[in-house]
């Protein structure tokens, strides 16, 4: 049975959140977890985990960015349960509220994520300095939903046709032939791919570019998220995937190679 949710004291919608992908470290149990947050603002997070984090228990996160160095940050959980957005499926987790009593920490922490919220300078009109993604998935059909949704979503946003640019591979060996093409800002990969399978292909990614973002996908299985962690994969992401913060990712992206 679902534990019911714990609510976050008024100030829980007080602040503006970013619907992006970001990779959240933190020791539990004397072991450093990885998983990942989809909303982040001033006030805190959720860290989507299985972890059984209690109410009240404080935590050592880092935050990951793209292109920046992690971003150190204190927190105590102040709910557990499912996280539920309007039309989307309830993802496990818990809610942390900062707590940063150095002014110098927080103002870091809130620099960084003001640079989330913070829209993208107007891209280069050249699409070939624009991000780039490969979709590796055998599901024809789930290749072109994301494709099509996050062509339209960067259209909208930087009102420039082709300025992202999404490749596909139907299976791994079409994957390692695409990556020796072309450097990609992200890979995403389907765990459950025909040939080489999607763990082995994200061993081999990470083996060649320790740097390269990886976002792992798949039907939730048993052992699936630690099996696309320990291969290398930066997240694990359950479907159905959610447009919006994944195409916020890579805004992310693209804003880390700026800086950089």
């Amino acid at each position: 049975m679902t534990e019911p949710a714990i609510p976050l004291p008024d100030n829980r919608r007080r602040h503006e959140r970013a619907p992006a992908i970001v990779k959240v470290l933190y020791p539990s149990a004397g072991v450093l977890r990885t998983d990942y947050t989809e909303n982040i603002s001033r006030g805190g997070l959720f860290i989507a985990t299985d972890e059984p984090l209690g109410v009240g228990e404080l935590v050592q996160i880092h935050l990951v960015c793209a292109g920046a160095p992690p971003i150190p940050a204190r927190g105590v959980v102040r709910w557990a349960g499912d996280h539920r957005e309007p039309g989307e499926a309830p993802v496990r987790g818990v809610g942390v509220q900062f707590a940063l009593d150095d002014p110098l920490e927080r103002e870091r922490l809130e620099r960084a994520i003001d640079g989330l919220l913070a829209p993208l300078s107007a891209p280069r009109l050249s699409p070939d300095e624009g991000p780039s993604l490969l979709i590796v998935d055998p599901n024809r059909h789930a290749r072109a939903l994301f494709r099509e949704g996050l062509e339209v979503l960067a259209r909208e946003t930087w009102e420039v046709e082709d300025y992202l640019r999404v490749s596909e591979a139907e299976d791994g060996e079409a994957a390692i032939e695409a990556l020796d093409r072309q450097l990609f800002s992200l890979v995403m990969v389907e765990l459950r791919t025909p040939g080489i399978d999607g763990v082995d292909l994200i061993r081999r990614i990470r083996t060649q570019d320790p740097e390269m973002p990886i976002f792992a996908t798949s039907r939730p299985f048993p052992g699936a998220r630690q099996e696309a962690i320990a291969a290398g994969a930066d997240v694990f992401l359950p479907k159905p995937l959610k447009l919006k913060p994944l195409f916020n990712t890579l805004r992310m992206l693209l804003r880390g190679a700026e800086r950089q």
